[in-house]
């Protein structure tokens, strides 16, 4: 009777030690995730609209470019050349050009100056409905508002984040005010979205009135682990087993040379929620057998709760998997990597939160 038990004991201990390397091996791995959230990259490439943009890109070679405007700007701001002058130095823009150089550019080619803004009003010019007074010796005059356009280098494209910030350094220091400046571009859509995501897992600009959606949930599950189980020995060891199976499987993502997005950042919520659903079951399933007097109550749970805790973690996985017939990539990334995740936490659940539960 003792060796078994002594065999039991080795066992547990080879299996949560087993679980720890593969925490730290996955623990390496997470630094290297990276978001991804450009739209025109979601869609598979036969698709017809990409492949349309495929083509035009295959004439018309592509670049990432920034539309900067600012509430009172003309073609007669003189801030419009200091605002060049910063830009032009920054190794993260490889070309500007403003909206009067493109007037100035046309009336070379002998095109009125009034016609060219007329061309031009809608593109890089605003329409005549917004206008705003700009004084001049003369007297104040009405002028519409105008944009220049930033062509990011490769220094820029790669780090969008310092790309925005210099336009916004070099908007400081040609005295635009930061509230006036508006800024666009699929660069700036894509870093707000990341923005955005990086927030729902931690906000820590302003953690109270935007708390991060993701570190609630995450909480909300462990403290009803410790109320529903009245243990807070039992719910450290219901916690550990759930944000192992997040962290194994989000590790997945960057191993195998994938990105997370707007999508994919709720797979470690869902998947926390669902192991501590299912090793709640088994600690009743345990507390129920030692409490009936059961010489194993371990073995006797684990016999009693896989079954429905398969058929659960069985029928979710088969609607997660469901998922990755879907055309976008991030829907199909999300079905694929919490398909794994949910059979992972059936094996946490029924393996290795025993284990845990041995050791105690």
């Amino acid at each position: 009777m003792w060796k078994k038990v002594n065999r039991t004991r080795i066992l547990s201990l080879v299996i949560v030690g087993s679980m720890f390397l593969v925490l730290i091996t996955a623990a390496r791995q997470l630094p290297q995730i990276q978001l991804q959230n450009k739209l025109e990259t979601w869609l598979s490439k036969d698709d017809e609209q990409v492949r349309a943009l495929r083509l035009k890109e295959s004439y018309f070679p592509a670049e990432e470019r920034i539309l900067v405007s600012w509430e009172t700007s003309s073609l007669r701001d003189a801030r419009s050349s200091t605002f060049l002058d910063q830009l032009v130095q920054s190794s993260y823009i490889a070309k500007v050009r403003t909206a009067a150089d493109v007037v100035q550019q046309m009336t070379r080619w002998k095109v009125d100056e009034e016609e060219a803004i007329r061309r031009l009003t809608g593109v890089l010019i605003g329409p005549q409905e917004m206008v705003h007074e700009t004084s001049t010796a003369d007297g104040s005059i009405v002028e519409p508002n105008v944009s220049c356009v930033l062509t990011l280098s490769e220094e820029g494209i790669s780090n969008p984040a310092a790309a925005l910030d210099a336009i916004h350094a070099a908007a400081a220091q040609s005295g635009i005010p930061a509230d006036e400046l508006h800024i666009d571009g699929s660069q700036v859509t894509s870093h707000a979205i990341d923005q955005e995501v990086v927030k729902a897992t931690w906000n820590s600009a302003d953690p109270l009135r935007r708390p991060p959606v993701f570190a609630i949930a995450a909480l909300a599950g462990v403290i009803l682990a410790f109320v529903l189980l009245g243990s807070v020995r039992i719910g450290l060891m219901v916690t550990a087993a759930a944000w192992f199976t997040a962290l194994v499987t989000t590790a997945l993502i960057p191993a195998v040379g994938h990105t997370m997005n707007m999508v994919t950042i709720v797979m470690p919520t869902l998947l926390v929620v669902l192991t501590i659903s299912g090793a709640i079951h088994v600690a009743n399933y345990w507390r129920h057998a030692a409490a009936s007097g059961t010489s194993n109550p371990i073995t006797e749970a684990v016999r009693i709760g896989w079954w429905p805790c398969f058929l659960a973690n069985a029928t979710t996985a088969i609607g997660l998997l469901s998922l990755t017939i879907s055309p976008l990539s991030p829907i199909r990334d999300f079905g694929t990597f919490s398909t794994i995740g949910t059979m992972l936490s059936f094996v946490v659940v029924i393996v290795g939160f025993p284990a845990m539960l041995r050791l105690s």
